[in-house]
């Protein structure tokens, strides 16, 4: 930033982080290092999904170990059209772990929020970061569109906030890439639907 003149001030202007436009249908795959156990990867990394609804209502995918309800890994053939494959190690080709989010329809959805949560430092309040984990998550469309983000930053914490959809002015979603590694607590302020895989905190004796 620049003062120019009587005090006047001047910045650069900001990217839009636009990575590509789409047409309701995407894949999101999370890939990590995989463990020697067929149980576990290396590191206990879940891919999220958490929406706002053009009514307002938030709403998420996500692991259905976080509230023991199926019902949060979502459905293709109803709403919200977008489908978690369940917290279990998808193996690929190269034997790396993989979990995956797909999208068939976003007509009723208003804007999402694409993260990875390390849940063990997530769980027991602890730093971590995400360049150890060797991590990258990959989106691809049915037009051919493919970006692969590396889990890579400077900064510790336990959620990767990786990117956001939005729509456009023009009808196409737009995806934009958002790289930001926040605690827990900043990612259920900063994060429209995040709180439903928080409990509450407890509430201390009355003075």
């Amino acid at each position: 930033m620049e003062r120019i003149g009587k005090g006047e001030e001047i910045t650069i202007r900001e990217k839009s982080g636009i990575i590509f436009t789409f047409k309701d249908e995407m894949n999101v795959r999370l890939f990590g290092k995989a463990a020697k156990s067929v149980e576990r990867s290396a590191r206990d990394l879940d891919l999220c999904l958490f929406y706002c609804r053009t009514d307002g209502r938030l709403g998420g995918v996500f692991s259905e170990e976080y509230r023991d309800s199926p019902n949060d890994l979502g459905s293709l053939d109803r709403f919200p059209y977008i489908l978690h494959r369940g917290d279990h190690i998808l193996r690929t080709s190269t034997g790396d772990a993989s979990k995956k989010i797909e999208i068939v329809k976003l007509d009723e959805i208003e804007s999402a929020c694409i993260c990875v949560v390390d849940y063990e430092a997530a769980l027991n309040g602890l730093p971590a970061f995400f360049d150890d984990a060797r991590a990258y998550v990959e989106f691809s469309t049915r037009e051919g569109d493919n970006h692969r983000c590396n889990l890579k930053s400077p900064d510790s914490g336990a959620v990767y906030w990786v990117a956001s959809i939005s729509k456009g002015a023009d009808g196409p979603q737009c995806l934009k890439r958002k790289r930001k590694v926040l605690s827990v607590a900043e990612a259920a302020e900063h994060i429209p639907g995040f709180k439903l895989i928080c409990k509450a905190p407890e509430k201390g004796n009355a003075e």
